[in-house]
């Protein structure tokens, strides 16, 4: 009787999409460092600028508050107006001590003249033209924290758009993000609007890294080969007991 051919099935591949090659550490820190001063750039330029939004004044306000409060330990007064804007206030209060940590002493002074003024004052209104001038002197370093805080968040965006699609595509949206003229205006006042986008755009592409490692298979191990097993069916394990005889199959009386 002739032996029957085994049918040949070839080994198992992987079908998933191999990961788009990244760059080295190195290239990668200068590729972050890159675009982090290519967006800050055109974010300083609202810094340089002399006016003022509407709504700036009212934040440098609660700014100062938060400071003070943080200083004083009284916490129930950090919380300014129920308004969800506690990363703008942190970076006015950084804005206010990087203010009081670079001037010298006859600043220190002003500074402390301007704040004098601030607190005798309950709210802001929008006839109060003395207190716009004295708020607007601690504006340019607390739009400054904000133009490096967006900055950060292109190149963090970057990172994460890398292992998503790639190096090109994350380098070629970070500098649309980083160029953008309406993001970087907003991005250079102090207000909400700049955190909350750079916040909402890393929390998205975070989600979307943390889905394609949940959704990538596990590793299939290698299949044997079967070349040089043809014609062969394949072994049976011996049953215990039979002290590793192969058993045979049992007679059937004709």
């Amino acid at each position: 009787m002739a032996e029957v051919e085994q049918p040949q099935h070839p080994p198992r591949q992987d079908t998933t999409a191999p990961n788009p090659p990244q760059p080295g550490a190195g290239r990668t820190a200068l590729t972050c460092v890159t675009l982090w001063l290519l967006a800050l750039l055109p974010r300083l330029h609202a810094v340089l600028l002399g006016f003022i939004t509407p709504d700036e004044p009212r934040w440098v306000f609660r700014a100062i508050r938060f400071t003070q409060a943080l200083e004083t330990r009284r916490w129930a007064d950090t919380f300014q107006i129920g308004h969800p804007g506690v990363i703008t206030m942190w970076l006015g209060a950084l804005g206010l001590w990087w203010q009081r940590a670079a001037q010298g002493t006859v600043a220190v002074q002003e500074t402390a003249r301007h704040l004098e003024w601030i607190d005798r004052v309950a709210w802001v209104t929008p006839d109060n033209s003395a207190l716009f001038e004295h708020l607007a002197v601690f504006l340019p370093p607390a739009r400054a924290a904000m133009a490096v805080l967006c900055s950060l968040g292109i190149a963090g965006a970057y990172l994460l758009a890398r292992r998503l699609w790639g190096h090109r595509i994350a380098l070629a949206g970070a500098v649309l993000m980083a160029l953008n003229p309406f993001l970087s205006a907003l991005s250079g006042l102090l207000h909400v609007d700049a955190p909350a986008t750079t916040f909402l755009l890393l929390s998205l592409l975070a989600w979307l890294v943390a889905l394609t490692l949940e959704m990538r298979p596990p590793s299939v191990p290698p299949v044997e080969s079967t070349e040089g097993r043809r014609g062969r069916p394949p072994s049976i394990p011996p049953a215990k007991g039979t002290g590793g005889r192969k058993s045979s199959p049992p007679s059937v009386p004709s």
